[in-house]
């Protein structure tokens, strides 16, 4: 995880609407939440894959929050409450971005866009 004894690169950043919280995406496939105003992640995911994390975006669509992520060989939908994974979409190819439509101003779409090899 963010263990400091760890050789981990941050490898993909991206901040909430809030402004406070935000994703770091490691090198070694970790994703921590932070609150900018506490010193440690409240919380961190492992996508087990040991590959580096190469896009994250909060998701909100009507009252669900979640968390997406993805390395190169999947994309993992989650809740950033407590981990706990929705679904997962792994690849046999390289994954290099996904995108995610907006269907109005304040949430974001079920439609998920993913650019392989």
């Amino acid at each position: 995880g963010y263990d400091s004894d760890v050789q981990n690169e941050v490898t993909s950043l991206v901040f909430d609407a809030d402004g406070f919280s935000l994703l770091a995406g490691t090198s070694e496939g970790v994703i921590g939440i932070f609150d900018l105003r506490k010193r440690s992640p409240i919380l961190t995911k492992d996508h087990n894959n040991s590959l580096p994390i190469k896009q994250m975006m909060f998701h909100s669509c009507f009252e669900a929050r979640h968390v997406i992520s993805a390395d190169s060989k999947g994309v993992k939908i989650w809740d950033p409450r407590d981990g706990t994974t929705f679904t997962a979409v792994d690849t046999s190819d390289e994954l290099h971005q996904f995108v995610v439509p907006k269907a109005s101003k304040d949430r974001h779409s079920g439609i998920l866009l993913a650019a392989c090899d």
